[in-house]
């Protein structure tokens, strides 16, 4: 009996590495029971069972990659004509992280009602997996790994397609685009409509304006080659980017002088104490200057990038001498495209879509519209497991509605399920042998360092999963795509 229950462990083992979160080693029941935890915290429990389930029957070999050189190229679905009149139009703006995760669910575990199919609108050629751009800015040769294509996010025409666009306006029954596309023009109608456009961030830890994935390689490259030829630089903005490429700077360049300036008195506020405290240590002992409690002084016009050795003034009175200056700061909410509908669903003091606990939008006139991801105004952490616990309640929601009305019920007749709180959960990568992390076990909160962090670490921070989620696995013959 050994024997096979060995080779079970090893196959389980084996299908819990091809889930993305899971990372590439586990060498104790505590560790892979905590990935676990963290995966299915973070893309659902279908998703994840579905994987593994794949993995030990064989399935995932059924995945197609790209074409190899010589091969005929079979074009995606995104290049068939659909037939706009035969569906009903889910659509979804924004293909980052929401907008994947919504497919997700709709692909593992709540198929959609008959002739209703999902319609993502995004300006991106590839999906940007944005976790891993504070180490591509500083260390070359994975770059492309960070961009998967969308080819092959629906299975069929019937099941969806990725429209590359930019959506210059939503009316109670469209979305106007700011191209032609075939099957549609530039008009896509919609029955119920997902707001997942996310925020914005300054570069490099969001190429918001890159649409291709050559453009966003390109600037990924500027930045190892100014952060190459810089001696002293200068990082404004404590938060999960900027304490990233700090960290990744300084143990790639030990000899380079690193400051960091956070305007708060300590780091990762919304999180467990022991998390700021973590973080001020490894940077510390790697031999980043770090300010808190004070901000720099921004000159009009921004920072030049020539190189030259400045000095930059903080509030306290600080002179800092730098010759490369990073801003991490902040976040600003894409929600001036949802004003375009419904300007009483965007909070006029921070820029964020207000919702109901259903992801409706507040605005009652629209019952058919939901938003979420980075781009809500709730008190979840604006991250991607936030975006993936959003995407279910949303979708199934949607669904509901459908079914409810297909069954002759009103609106308010629908019960529709309501978002609970996200508990604040992060990994955080401090270089290549660091990290750090806050994650939750039956809804307690743990923080922990590198003992457990490196059992995830990986060069492209975990890239693959990218990949997968998109329907092309990461490969050397995909990774051009």
């Amino acid at each position: 009996m050994l024997g096979p229950n060995i080779s079970r462990l090893q196959r389980c083992t084996e299908a819990l590495h091809s889930v993305p979160f899971l990372g590439p080693t586990m060498n104790d029941a505590f560790d892979t029971c905590s990935a676990l935890f963290h995966e299915v915290s973070s893309q659902g429990l279908a998703p994840t069972l579905y994987q593994i389930a794949s993995h030990l029957s064989g399935e995932r070999k059924q995945h197609q990659g790209l074409p190899l050189k010589g091969q005929e190229v079979i074009k995606s679905v995104q290049a068939v004509d659909l037939g706009a009149e035969e569906y009903k139009n889910i659509v979804i703006i924004g293909g980052s992280i929401f907008g994947i995760a919504t497919a997700m669910q709709v692909r593992y575990s709540l198929p959609l009602p008959k002739n209703y199919r999902l319609i993502i609108i995004e300006k991106h050629s590839h999906m940007h997996y944005m976790f891993a751009f504070p180490r591509a800015s500083v260390i070359p040769g994975f770059e492309k790994e960070l961009f998967a294509p969308y080819d092959n996010l629906f299975k069929s025409a019937k099941e969806g397609r990725v429209i590359q666009a930019c959506a210059t306006s939503i009316t109670p029954t469209h979305v106007e685009l700011d191209r032609s596309v075939d099957g549609f023009g530039t008009i896509v109608p919609y029955e119920y409509l997902l707001y997942g456009a996310g925020a914005k961030h300054p570069r490099p830890g969001c190429l918001s304006d890159e649409s291709t994935k050559e453009e966003g390689v390109t600037v990924l490259k500027e930045y190892q080659a100014r952060i190459g030829r810089s001696d002293k630089v200068l990082v404004i903005g404590g938060g999960a980017v900027g304490l990233e490429l700090a960290a990744e700077i300084k143990e790639h360049y030990p000899e380079k002088e690193v400051t960091l300036v956070h305007s708060r008195e300590r780091y990762l506020q919304t999180y467990k104490f022991g998390l700021h405290r973590r973080a001020y240590s490894i940077l510390k002992n790697l031999g980043v200057r770090q300010i808190l409690g004070d901000r720099v002084t921004i000159p009009p016009g921004g920072f030049k990038d020539d190189g030259k050795e400045i000095v930059v003034k903080t509030r306290a009175g600080l002179s800092i001498t730098s010759d490369l200056q990073i801003l991490c700061t902040g976040m600003i909410p894409n929600s001036a495209l949802l004003s375009t509908l419904s300007p009483a669903s965007v909070n006029p003091e921070n820029k964020y879509v207000l919702v109901k606990p259903s992801l409706q939008i507040a605005d009652p006139r629209f019952p058919n519209v939901f938003a979420g991801g980075d781009v809500v105004d709730l008190p979840d952490i604006k991250t991607g497991i936030s975006a993936f616990a959003h995407a279910a309640v949303a979708i199934e929601n949607v669904v509901k509605l459908v079914e409810g009305k297909e069954k002759g019920l009103k609106e308010h007749e629908i019960k529709l399920v309501e978002r609970s709180p996200v508990l604040p959960q992060i990994y955080l990568y401090f270089g290549l042998h660091r990290g750090i992390a806050q994650l939750s076990y039956h809804g307690y909160l743990y923080t922990a360092g590198t003992w457990l962090v490196r059992k995830h670490f990986s060069y492209n921070v975990l890239a693959s999963r990218a990949w997968d989620w998109c329907g092309t696995p990461l490969s050397a013959e995909t990774v051009d795509t």
